[in-house]
């Protein structure tokens, strides 16, 4: 720079001195100088500019590093803790290998009675399963004989229903329900003649059957008001299982049903089929009810013989 100071100054000092030719040409060296100037400014510029663009990616690239020897720090972290469990398990893996040596170092004669335990067990499961079936069918087979025999009491006692006499089928059981109105007067024991009918007729559909897998309950069963002045008889309780003998007893003596079927029993005041203290309550629990059950100790019989 202070090159070119001097040279312009001297070319200043001898303009005066020099042929215009000569001015000529030291103009032009002085042009050229200009713009070799203003060449090296701007390429000085750029240099400087390239120079901060190298220190920004070197402190990107810095930054860059940090994070990846972070990232790798954790990385041999998580791998250690791999290594740590790989050797866990592989410890596992030999103390399951030692079992299992273990195992097959047993006797034979230990194997030989599991096998024949399990054979058992499975020979017992198939006869359970054999029986099971043999009693479903078994049980299909009376609940046909149920339905055919409830299907003939129907028949038989249905001139009597409107004296309230009902049959149905109750929890695998034939009940058939005769109210007082049908077989009893009010505090009587003496079965009415219409009750006798409706009996004998019951009695009828029973002797058709010459071996029978049932038996007969005969319930006696009144409403909540006290006896009084009925003799021998004390109360509900009397009242009730009388009833129940009585037409036990007609059963066996006059309709010659077997008795070895047949049971009696009395439930008083205690089981009504309708609460309450009126007229029409009352008089529906007065009822006799005869209850056909089958035999499930013959059915389990059947099953133990076979």
């Amino acid at each position: 720079m202070f090159k070119i100071v001097v040279l312009v100054s001297i070319v200043c000092f001898s303009v005066s001195c020099v042929s215009k030719k000569k001015f000529k040409s030291l103009d032009n060296q002085y042009q050229q100088l200009v713009r070799s100037l203003k060449n090296c400014n701007d390429s000085l510029d750029l240099k400087n500019q390239m120079i901060e663009n190298l220190n920004l990616t070197i402190k990107n690239q810095s930054d860059t590093l940090f994070i990846t020897q972070k990232t790798i720090l954790q990385n041999k972290t998580l791998i250690d803790s791999l290594y740590a469990e790989l050797e866990l398990k592989s410890q596992m893996i030999e103390t399951c290998q030692e079992n299992l040596d273990n195992l097959k170092n047993k006797s034979s004669k230990e194997i030989k009675n599991l096998i024949l335990s399990l054979e058992q067990l499975q020979q017992d499961l198939i006869s359970r399963e054999q029986k099971l079936k043999e009693f479903e069918k078994l049980i299909a087979e009376r609940d046909s004989e149920l339905q055919l025999l409830i299907d003939k009491l129907r028949t038989a006692l249905k001139p009597y229903e409107e004296a309230g006499l009902e049959v149905k089928l109750k929890n695998g059981e034939i009940e058939v329900s005769l109210s007082n109105q049908l077989l009893f007067a009010l505090g009587s024991i003496e079965i009415d003649k219409k009750g006798k009918e409706a009996l004998t007729e019951f009695a009828k559909v029973i002797n058709q059957y010459g071996e029978v897998n049932f038996l007969i309950y005969v319930e006696g069963h009144t409403d909540d008001i006290p006896v009084t002045n009925l003799g021998d008889i004390k109360d509900n309780w009397d009242l009730s299982v009388m009833r129940s003998t009585s037409v036990i007893r007609f059963l066996t003596k006059e309709c010659k049903v077997n008795p070895k079927i047949l049971v009696a029993s009395g439930r008083g005041e205690y089981e009504p089929v309708k609460e309450g203290k009126s007229n029409e309550a009352r008089a529906r629990n007065r009822r006799t009810e005869i209850l056909i059950a089958p035999k499930l100790d013959a059915l389990m019989k059947i099953i133990e013989k076979k």
